[in-house]
């Protein structure tokens, strides 16, 4: 793979660190965006399903789970 390639392998980030894709990390922040503000139309998360995702990524990268545990 040429640099900058996002290297993936079961959907976990395997570059130099671990974690989600810019991508799914950009989901969980809508997510947290939907939760937050009840009244944005479309598809709603459940608060168990942004918890179960946050952990998921913490366990992966705790650095790119900090924002979303505060």
């Amino acid at each position: 793979m040429g640099q900058g390639k996002c290297q993936t392998v079961t959907g976990v980030v395997v570059n130099q660190t671990l974690g989600l894709s810019r991508q799914e990390r950009r989901r969980l922040r809508a997510m947290a965006h939907q939760l937050l503000n009840p009244i944005t139309d479309g598809a709603r998360a459940s608060r168990a399903q942004f918890e179960g995702k946050v952990a998921y990524l913490s366990m992966l990268n705790a650095e790119q789970a900090a924002p979303f545990t505060t």
